[in-house]
């Protein structure tokens, strides 16, 4: 069973033994924790209504709404998921919002020598592990870094992908790979297991903005939207700013 169809049939489970004021988040893995603690403060502020998250690649969480996987929310790590899902009518266009934004950086295991010590030094890896570029926007940044610096043909061989974000984080961890590529807000979940040693140059960084919007065929639209406001009013941005994320204004409306 593919991992798409697991998780939907999960979703399922979810809204098949739900309640009214119950809502289903779909959001990118790098989110968790910044998302876990505002549910806590978003369910307590507002009683009768309770949140399940999902939590993987923006990627996958994508194909889960084209086939109408039971979603209220959907949260990505980057613009290209959110909007060809509203070009297709699956995300009401009027709700979308950039709500946070991210960076790069390049780590190592945290025990051991270090051989890396920079971008170039990627070149002297045996393994590096990034997100699959295929899917994961982790993986998508990485890629373009890569190639803007002149390092992706050279090192292609030697990546080892993962399916979002906290795996790569954990090959690193447990010393499977010398180096790999992660969002900044990552670096301090796994503490001394692992170092960040450069954040990716000003000249190839991407634009890594978040953006949130309501599913069109959600049956719990009050409850999204609530949720959706309080994610961009004062205490959703006190919590994305707590958690390492910078606040983004803009639109993508």
């Amino acid at each position: 069973m593919s991992r798409i169809v697991s998780m939907v049939l999960y979703l399922w489970l979810i809204a098949g033994t739900s309640f009214a004021g119950e809502i289903t988040v779909s959001a990118a893995a790098s989110l968790k924790d910044a998302f876990l603690e505002f549910q806590k403060v978003f369910e307590r502020e507002n009683p009768g209504i309770r949140i399940y998250y999902n939590f993987a690649s923006s990627g996958l969480l994508s194909k889960q709404i084209e086939i109408k996987a039971p979603v209220d929310v959907f949260a990505s790590a980057n613009v290209k998921h959110m909007e060809a899902l509203v070009d297709k009518g699956l995300v009401d266009r009027n709700s979308v919002n950039i709500f946070a934004s991210n960076a790069l950086v390049l780590i190592v295991p945290g025990n051991g020598v270090r051989k890396i010590t920079g971008w170039d030094d990627l070149l002297k890896a045996k393994r590096i592990a990034i997100g699959n570029p295929d899917y994961a926007p982790v993986g998508i940044y990485a890629k373009e870094v890569l190639c803007k610096l002149g390092l992706w043909n050279k090192i292609e061989s030697k990546l080892v992908y993962g399916n979002q974000v906290r795996q790569v984080l954990e090959y690193v961890a447990q010393g499977m790979v010398d180096a790999g590529i992660v969002y900044k807000t990552d670096v301090p979940i796994a503490k001394e297991r692992i170092k960040a040693i450069a954040q990716a140059p000003p000249h190839v960084s991407p634009l890594i903005a978040y953006t949130v919007g309501l599913v069109s065929f959600s049956k719990n639209k009050n409850e999204a939207e609530r949720f959706n406001s309080f994610l961009l009013g004062k205490e959703g941005k006190a919590i994305l700013k707590k958690y390492g994320f910078e606040h983004a204004e803009n639109t993508t409306q």
